[in-house]
């Protein structure tokens, strides 16, 4: 028997939680390390590796079951189905609005479009084109709303709350006989859920990226600059300086330089004087000489400027402190100016820049009208100011500026992205004539 410290020694040494260890070199135990770290390293880029192939593999599955795609946004054949079931519902519903009497069978959808026209396209034709105009423009609206922005917690819960009220009201809330109530029309559940979705994001999409009012609008000046000026693509606004001579009367004017009303609210009229009917024929005159002048070149175009100042000492005008207007079509000043004066406005849209025109009110409006005028107008097109959409200005010219250009900004988005959607074999096996339709599913 061997001595019992030695034996003690042993037992420690075998047994104790923080064992002796024999002495390491600084080298050795940097090898060591080394191969633990390549190990680790390996280990990591192997679980990398892995998920990558998993991934991959999905992403691959998932391209595969798409119809339609555009870039990272695609349709499975089941949405497919589920939207051209409600867009063939919703070009129906148009048609028989308008008049049209539609029997959903293959002899109406091959009837021309035009009736005793032949040769035009068929009824079914435009059906399709608008089917599949419309799922273009939903996928791209998808991939803009994707590229600015992402579902939120509130999003998500409010697509949550229109599924579930399609759910309950169409399958009592169950998704076995939803799907079985949805047969027919080539979806179900999972497929009806995705195309919600993607409903509410083309929804959002363009207050997504440019605000509710339009004011992000402003983060491409340069596409703002194009809208303001104009293109071979964009109309853009029209600068007319447009001056208004009264010949019959003119506004009553109180102590402190403001317009008097009537007691219906108008703006009070009182005749004009000898003497004030004989210097606005002069200028009337000498406006007229920038008509005919302006077009061989005889007379400068400073003329007209020159006269109008003088014109608006007379504050004839529709407004007292501009001679400069800014037209857009639609526009809700525009609107509001051609309702009194809609010649006006046509005028000044025909003009070429450069040309002057004039419109001639030569006897008093209606009673129940708000304003009456007798007189001439003239119109001057001018170039438009460049940035003049940037100035606040008190008429409003620029007012709805923004919310205009994001709508136009918009579109052109749309239609870029439409012309690079990819409709796939599966989508040539929708049969968009024989497809059954329904509005249920719709929110």
């Amino acid at each position: 028997m061997g001595n019992k410290k030695t034996q003690k020694k042993s037992y420690n040494a075998a047994f104790n939680k923080t064992p002796v260890r024999a002495a390491v070199s600084p080298e050795e135990a940097a090898k060591r390390t080394k191969k633990i770290v390549i190990i680790f390293v390996s280990a990591f880029l192997s679980a990398v590796l892995l998920l990558g192939i998993i991934l991959g593999s999905v992403a691959i599955a998932r391209n595969a079951s798409y119809a339609v795609k555009l870039e990272s946004v695609g349709m499975t054949e089941g949405v497919v189905n589920y939207f051209v079931t409600e867009f063939k519902a919703e070009y129906i519903k148009t048609l028989n609005q308008s008049g049209t009497v539609v029997t959903d069978n293959e002899a109406f959808w091959n009837s021309p479009y035009l009736s005793g026209n032949v040769s035009t396209s068929t009824k079914g034709d435009y059906l399709k084109l608008y089917v599949e105009n419309s799922i273009k423009s939903l996928i791209s609206a998808n991939l803009i709303f994707d590229k600015y922005s992402k579902l939120s917690k509130d999003d998500k819960n409010n697509i949550a709350i229109a599924v579930n009220e399609i759910l309950t009201y169409r399958a009592g809330g169950s998704k076995e006989q939803f799907d079985a109530n949805a047969e027919q029309y080539g979806f179900d559940y999972k497929d009806f859920k995705k195309g919600i979705e993607m409903l509410y994001k083309a929804n959002v999409a363009a207050s997504r990226v440019f605000g509710s009012d339009g004011a992000n609008v402003r983060s491409f000046p340069e596409f703002c600059d194009e809208f303001f000026t104009g293109s071979d693509k964009l109309t853009g606004y029209t600068r007319a300086k447009i001056v208004f001579v009264r010949t019959q009367d003119t506004f009553v004017y109180n102590d402190k330089g403001e317009r008097e009303k009537d007691e219906k609210g108008n703006d009070k009229l009182r005749d004009l004087t000898e003497k004030e009917r004989e210097e606005r024929e002069g200028y009337i005159q000498l406006l007229e000489s920038c008509i005919k002048g302006f077009e061989d070149g005889s007379v400068s175009k400073d003329l007209f400027d020159e006269v109008a100042q003088k014109v608006y000492k007379y504050k004839d005008n529709l407004t007292e402190e501009y001679l400069d207007y800014y037209l857009y079509s639609g526009s809700s000043f525009t609107e509001e100016f051609s309702k009194e004066f809609p010649e006006v406005i046509k005028k000044a849209f025909s003009l070429g820049v450069g040309e002057v025109g004039a419109v001639e009110y030569g006897s008093t409006v209606a009673e129940d009208e708000e304003t009456s005028f007798v007189g001439r107008v003239y119109i001057y097109r001018v170039a438009t100011d460049e940035g003049a959409y940037k100035r606040t200005d008190k008429v409003g010219f620029f007012e709805d500026f923004n919310i205009r250009a994001a709508s136009a900004l918009y579109s052109r988005m749309l239609n870029e992205s439409s012309a690079d959607v990819e409709l796939r074999k599966k989508w040539e096996k929708i049969d968009i004539i024989n497809h059954k339709y329904t509005s249920d599913y719709g929110v």
